[in-house]
């Protein structure tokens, strides 16, 4: 056998591995709820077993990541700002949504407009937020 035939094979192997060993973390995830996990770095280095509370909506996302893994499919994670109307700024601030659409008036409140709406991004009313809050 050539060497790049060799080399596919084993590559073939190994994917095979990590796939069997997703789908048989993704049966344990899905079947117990109380797991205690440790980590394992790519220094090698290792931390104690650590407690981990995972909501339940963590769990079925970490349990569908690896079901897709286990299947030879990839998947691609992105963090996506979180943005809300002026009405859901104004249900987060606790004030009106005149208040809030006084506020991007006068500058105090940074926003987007997607559309025809405004769109306030999480951070920055949390920004607002300790800024009245002092």
């Amino acid at each position: 056998m050539k060497a790049v035939e060799m080399d596919a094979l084993v590559v073939r192997r190994d994917l095979l591995a990590v796939a069997e060993g997703a789908r048989r973390l993704r049966e344990t995830l899905v079947r117990h709820s109380d797991l205690r996990l440790g980590f394992i770095f790519p220094d090698g280095s290792s931390s104690e077993t650590t407690e981990l509370d995972l909501p339940d909506q963590a769990v079925h996302l970490f349990a569908s990541i690896l079901e897709l893994l286990s299947c030879g499919k990839g998947v691609c994670l992105t963090v996506r700002r979180q943005e809300m109307t002026t009405e859901q700024a104004a249900a987060f601030l606790g004030v009106s949504r005149s208040v809030v659409r006084k506020e991007i008036g006068q500058g105090r409140i940074k926003f987007r407009m997607a559309g025809n709406r405004r769109m306030v991004d999480r951070d920055e009313a949390l920004r607002y937020q300790r800024e009245c809050n002092g």
